[in-house]
């Protein structure tokens, strides 16, 4: 017999022992759990230098190619390889890219669009097979999409993302960071811990960064514009921008679709306990690989941060230097009990254009976070939109406070 004590959220009952945490674009399909069920004993102070997420911290990414099965107790899904992944460890699934916001399905009565996450315990992992208890979005995945390339009319981009979890982690003189997101096998971008005990993020020149780790640019008759949904060869939709256009901030559309318009940031000005997971869109360009590619995304959830000057870096990078706009700033959220220190720094700013031509700045991104106590005597926002080039458009910028929620709120408690 037992006792599972649990709280209404959309009409569903969600338990508070669950091990399946959702959070939605739009609408309510979970809630942000207490500080996480990380290991009590690990705890985290590496080598200097700026790092790899996935060599040093295990946060390894696959893309989702297939639902094999949804049975009463599990869902059973096929990625290229399993074998790095912790069974008994925490995943991240997240939607990064579809050919429409009805591609990938509907789940609790929405779609399953582009920014949708959902955490989960990884109940097996053996060859190409990862196993996940059922009641995320991808019980209700559409098979076709999954598969399809994103240049194609008809894709939906899902990355399975490995969450180490930690006691204590100290980046004190340290740079952690992750490779650039593509849309091939392993995804990428992506930076998501959780630690039960003290995240220090360190001083100035400290802390994680996944400066234009996003979405990349494209060419600048179809580029990546706000970013969110298809590859930078796909045909141009409605919500990529146009020609010279600089790429959306995480939540943010591109340029617009005509020439040299700045980026779009993220509108939605936090004030409740809601992430957001969006990459940053790229930049038009006609450059190398990485000029003008958005900002990544940074998850942390920890019971105790201390930062003395520390920052979270999700900015957009320049365009090309010869003719390209800037990418896009990405997303950070922080979620923490008790945030403490000298100061600490957000930092999603739109790139800015570069080159003789008429090019638009990126979108400022999207940066949060939500401390229950809050004590932190200074905070630094880098959140502006990309400058122009020629006659093209800044992108356009984004202000916010640390949200401190009611002492009645039930993460809080």
């Amino acid at each position: 017999f037992a006792a599972c004590a649990y709280r209404m959220a959309g009409g569903a009952k969600q338990y508070l022992g669950k091990y399946v945490q959702g959070d939605c674009l739009s609408g309510s399909c979970g809630g942000i759990e207490h500080f996480g069920w990380a290991p009590s004993t690990a705890d985290w102070s590496g080598p200097g230098g700026a790092l790899d997420f996935a060599s040093n911290f295990g946060g390894f990414s696959q893309r989702l190619l297939v639902v094999d099965s949804v049975t009463d107790d599990y869902t059973s899904m096929t990625v290229t390889s399993a074998s790095s992944f912790n069974a008994g460890g925490e995943v991240m699934l997240i939607v990064n890219g579809a050919s429409s916001n009805s591609a990938c399905g509907t789940f609790n009565g929405q779609n399953i669009d582009v920014g949708m996450t959902h955490l989960a315990r990884l109940l097996y992992n053996s060859g190409a097979t990862l196993k996940i208890a059922r009641g995320t979005f991808a019980d209700a995945l559409m098979a076709t999409p999954l598969n399809n390339s994103p240049d194609s009319t008809g894709f939906c981009y899902v990355q399975v993302v490995q969450v180490p979890h930690f006691h204590n982690i100290n980046l004190t003189g340290r740079e952690l960071g992750t490779q650039t997101f593509d849309y091939g096998v392993n995804g990428g971008g992506i930076v998501a811990l959780r630690a039960n005990g003290t995240f220090s993020l360190g001083g100035s020149g400290d802390g994680i960064n996944v400066g234009g780790q996003g979405y990349q640019s494209g060419a600048n008759t179809i580029p990546h514009g706000a970013g969110e949904r298809r590859a930078p060869s796909a045909t141009l939709v409605s919500d990529i921008g146009g020609d010279n256009d600089g790429g959306g901030g995480g939540l943010g559309n591109g340029g617009g679709g005509s020439a040299a318009n700045g980026g779009v940031g993220n509108s939605a000005v936090p004030t409740s306990g809601t992430l957001r997971m969006l990459f940053g869109g790229g930049g038009a360009s006609v450059g190398p690989p990485s000029q003008g590619n958005g900002g990544g995304i940074i998850a942390v959830v920890a019971n105790k941060t201390i930062s003395n000057s520390g920052a979270f870096w999700a900015n957009g990078n320049p365009g090309w230097s010869t003719a390209g706009a800037g990418g896009g700033g990405g997303t950070i959220n922080l979620v923490t009990n008790d945030l403490s220190g000298s100061g600490i720094n957000f930092n999603a700013s739109g790139g800015g254009a570069q080159g003789s031509g008429n090019f638009g700045g990126g979108g400022a991104g999207f940066s949060f976070a939500l401390a229950c106590s809050n004590s932190i005597s200074g905070t630094g926002h880098g959140n502006a939109g990309g400058a122009p080039v020629g006659t093209g458009a800044a992108g356009s910028a984004l202000t916010y406070s640390p949200y401190v929620p009611p002492a009645q709120f039930w993460m809080c408690q």
